[in-house]
């Protein structure tokens, strides 16, 4: 029988290491190993995809803003690049956010 190991996590640096080692790509809170175990097979693989796609997609926008004016040689509007990324950002987050606790 496994014993559950409870020790006070105090760093940042120990969070990373403890979900490197964990294999966990998000700090995402499930419950008990019991709980967690059955929900990882669906929910493991979906998380870090999520955050990847979001990334790149954020990425994607941010090469746009930059590659657009050497391509045509028109400058883009700087307030509205700031606000397309800023709504972007908190939309990305409310949305996926929930997903830490479900």
């Amino acid at each position: 029988m496994q014993e559950k190991i409870r020790e006070r996590i105090d760093s940042f640096e120990q969070w990373h290491y403890q979900f490197d080692l964990k294999g966990e790509l998000t700090p995402a809170v499930r419950g008990e190993k019991s709980v967690r175990r059955h929900q990882q097979r669906k929910k493991h693989f979906f998380d870090p995809m999520v955050e990847l796609f979001g990334g790149s997609l954020i990425a994607l926008f941010g090469g746009i803003y930059y590659w657009f004016p050497k391509i045509t040689g028109r400058l883009m509007n700087e307030a509205l690049g700031k606000v397309q990324f800023w709504l972007m950002f908190a939309s990305m987050n409310i949305t996926f956010f929930p997903m830490h606790f479900v």
